[in-house]
Parts: structure tokens; C-alpha cells; sequence
């Protein structure tokens, strides 16, 4: 994971949204971190790779008992992208997590 952040970080490279795909793939908190972080503040040209990273790593925190992760992950990819069918999908998925109660603090 600390070498596909540093990736997914660094625009020398050329790799982000490859390195982005990845962290999704992988789906840890540290790697929601850094999609996270590249959702945020990075050129618009990576928000979509951001996007569809953070549906998958989103699936992944849920699956793997962290909800309120992918929560939050999913609340970022809202408010990066707020119309399209990536923010539809993140969306849709947060609101599976609520029907599903995927609260850690509700358990």
C-alpha cells in the first residue's frame, strides 16, 4: 500500500489512476486514505479514476467491518463528483449501508 500512495500521488509519474485502481482493489482504511485525499484536492482529471477507486474500496471497508469507513469514503466521493453516475452509484451504496445497518457504533 505505501508504494501505490506514493503513486497515486505523485502526477510525475503518470500512473495515478492505475495506482488509484489498485488501492481500490486493495480496499484497507489506508488505502480509502489516500483515494480520499486524491478526491479532494486533486485535478479533475483524476476525480473519475478517484471515483470508481473509492465505489470498490467502499465495498471492501463494508464487507470487511468497516462501515462507517466506507461511509465516509463514499461521502467524499458525493461531494467530489456531485452529479453523474459515479455520485448515483456512491449514493445508492451508502444508502444499502444504512438499510443494512452498517453502523459500527449501532452493533
Amino acid at each position: 500500500v505505501p508504494d501505490l500512495q506514493k503513486l497515486a500521488l505523485d502526477p510525475k509519474r503518470a500512473v495515478q489512476s492505475e495506482a488509484l485502481a489498485s488501492l481500490g482493489m486493495i480496499g484497507s482504511p489506508e488505502a480509502a486514505e489516500t483515494i480520499r485525499k486524491v478526491l479532494a484536492g486533486s485535478p479533475a482529471k483524476l476525480q473519475a479514476p478517484a471515483g470508481h477507486a473509492a465505489l470498490v474500496a467502499a465495498s471492501h471497508l463494508a464487507n470487511g467491518g468497516h462501515p462507517d469507513e466506507a461511509r465516509t469514503l463514499l461521502a467524499g466521493v458525493i461531494s467530489a463528483l456531485p452529479s453523474g453516475n459515479i455520485s448515483e452509484a456512491a449514493k445508492r451504496q451508502s444508502a444499502a449501508l444504512e438499510a443494512a445497518g452498517g453502523s459500527e457504533g449501532s452493533r
